[in-house]
């Protein structure tokens, strides 16, 4: 199931990068909108770039007014279980 919200984008949080137990590379960028509404909601999402470039064609950017698609998944690590919002694709709104 794809969501989507729309807002304005408050924070970029910057790359991370590692190396999978295989030697795969990785890359994600996380962000953080706020809802353009009443009472703003905010909502930190990622961005996984793999070989698709994906984190530099979406364009997001601290202050662009975009409409987000994502998509929910949780992930038990530990014990311990973590939401995961992930990003599948953006566009910059008027």
């Amino acid at each position: 199931m794809e969501m989507e919200i729309e807002g304005v984008i408050i924070r970029d949080l910057g790359v991370r990068e590692g190396t999978t137990g295989d030697g795969r590379t990785w890359k994600m960028a996380s962000y953080v909108i706020e809802t353009v509404e009443q009472y703003p909601k905010r909502m930190m999402f990622d961005v996984s770039d793999g070989e698709s470039g994906r984190i530099a064609r979406l364009g997001i950017a601290e202050g662009k007014r975009m409409k987000v698609y994502f998509g929910i998944d949780a992930r038990e690590h530990e014990g311990r279980w973590f939401n995961r919002i992930q990003a599948n694709d953006a566009r910059e709104q008027q």
